[in-house]
């Protein structure tokens, strides 16, 4: 909600420059108005490509981010899948090791989907080194008898520091939010445009209902790369589905390798 707030604000700000537009055409004498439309065209002209410009970049660039985490939770997603059928094929002992992959795959996506890194990225990264460092214990605890198995092993610590370098990676990706100055400079340059066309325009309801509309158009995209920064809440909200059938599997396989080895 507070990404609605902020790209209420600015609604707000650039059609409030629209009325303050209209009062001021209706104060200066229509001659001297007439005079200065050519200059106050050009100059809205500028501005109104200026920010076209950088609103798209920045969705662009906003989409990117997003993408860019969606790309690393499949990675992870298929890191995980090889790391614990590396781990089920190295030997019987691997149990505590397959158990504990599943409390980490948990923690990641409480460490995301439940705000610990909105809170702080430093706090983050602890979780990841603290959850490294067990589950690097639990693999050197291991005991191997074959060459296979230490192929295995070797490959499973592969794939967990995949798993490992993937997180770090989306962690740093989300520290880049959009930019305050950036916000600002749009923020400025709306109202800048919305006075102009509030100087141009004639003054009626239906001017003002468009230069409302118009507001909200860039409203909107603000709101779009705000969200689009932040993909873990809000209203672009990334799906966890994948992770939670990953979870399901994970209980499910480590649910078999106990039965079997009761059955034994």
């Amino acid at each position: 909600m507070v990404f609605v707030y902020r790209a209420a604000i600015v609604a707000l700000a650039a059609f409030t420059a629209a009325l303050a537009g209209f009062g001021l055409q209706s104060l200066l004498p229509a001659g001297y108005l007439e005079v200065s439309k050519g200059m106050i065209g050009s100059v809205v002209s500028l501005v109104a490509s200026l920010l076209s410009i950088v609103l798209g970049l920045s969705i662009w660039t906003s989409h990117g981010y997003f993408t860019d985490q969606y790309r690393e939770l499949q990675t992870i997603g298929f890191s995980v899948m090889r790391l614990d059928f590396e781990l089920k094929t190295s030997g019987p002992d691997s149990a505590p090791a397959r158990t504990l992959l599943r409390e980490q795959v948990l923690h990641m996506r409480a460490r995301f989907w439940s705000g610990v890194i909105q809170q702080g990225r430093r706090s983050a990264f602890n979780e990841v080194l603290a959850d490294a460092d067990a589950m690097f214990a639990a693999l050197d605890m291991l005991r191997l008898t074959s060459g296979e198995q230490k192929e295995h092993l070797a490959t499973a610590r592969e794939k967990y520091t995949a798993f490992l370098q993937s997180q770090i990676t989306m962690i740093r990706t989300l520290a880049y939010r959009a930019p305050k100055f950036l916000l600002i400079v749009v923020l400025g340059w709306s109202c800048l445009l919305f006075f102009g066309y509030g100087l141009l325009a004639g003054i009626n309801v239906l001017a003002g209902v468009v230069a409302a509309l118009g507001a909200a158009a860039v409203a909107s995209a603000i709101l779009v790369i705000l969200e689009l920064r932040d993909p873990y809440s809000g209203l672009f909200r990334m799906p966890d589905w994948e992770l939670e059938m990953l979870i399901k599997t994970l209980s499910a396989n480590t649910q078999a390798k106990g039965v079997a080895r009761q059955d034994s």
